[in-house]
């Protein structure tokens, strides 16, 4: 099946967000893939905000924050979080529980400071990019020798496409709204370089390209209490 461009993946994601553009405060999760998105909404509710619209969208190709920025740039955005992708993927060799553990507390963090922050407004949240541990689940041997790639093997830029074709492992890609940056993409576990020691993003998997797009608002309706006896007479 084709990688849909990152042309197309923007307009479609710029479509999501648009009627928001505003409206809302927007805020973007660094790291946090669409996995996350029952947490995220779990999270808005105990801090008094409803959900009024949820989706996902796909970001842009390498799944890499420098490429999403420039697009989330024209956008527009209130406030970006960088301490998922710092802590919870780049801050120490991934172990499943040690690093969901870190996601949930992180993320119960910063949804109560965007909550605290918004002060009311309603709210959108989404991300740059997911990330993937895949290469920490499987057994993987060095397969590639691509040494300028990037975030341990999931990319690599490279000086023409012309030099390259796609195998089952990666794919020769270039964004169609941006030429002149070809890359090599991986797109299951198997690194570009080494074995993986991190959680990590920059491919084309499914957790790496799928995040969150959440709008919320204040919650309108409070739970029903029974009037005490003396309330009643």
């Amino acid at each position: 099946t084709p990688i849909k461009s990152s042309a197309a993946s923007d307009v479609y994601k710029r479509q999501l967000i648009a009627p928001y553009v505003g409206e809302t405060d927007i805020y973007v999760l660094d790291g946090v893939g669409a996995e996350y998105t029952p947490l995220i909404i779990e999270l808005l509710v105990i801090n008094g905000y409803e959900v009024e619209y949820c989706d996902y969208a796909s970001c842009h190709l390498p799944s890499i924050t420098d490429v999403n920025k420039e697009y989330m740039a024209s956008i527009g955005y209130k406030e970006w979080f960088l301490d998922f992708d710092q802590i919870v993927i780049h801050g120490e060799f991934y172990k499943s529980a040690i690093n969901l553990r870190k996601a949930f507390d992180i993320l119960e963090e910063k949804i109560r400071d965007i909550v605290q922050e918004a002060d009311g407004k309603k709210i959108l949240i989404t991300a740059d990019h997911g990330a993937t541990a895949r290469a920490k689940w499987t057994e993987t041997k060095k397969k590639y020798n691509f040494d300028g790639s990037d975030h341990e093997g999931r990319c690599c830029k490279i000086a023409s496409k012309d030099d390259f074709t796609d195998t089952v492992d990666y794919i020769v890609y270039e964004d169609e709204g941006k030429p002149g940056n070809p890359y090599i993409i991986s797109l299951n576990e198997t690194s570009l370089y080494n074995r993986p020691k991190y959680e990590n993003h920059g491919g084309a998997t499914i957790e790496e390209m799928l995040v969150p797009v959440i709008v919320a608002s204040p919650q309108t309706c409070l739970l029903y209490t029974s009037p005490s006896p003396r309330d009643t007479r």
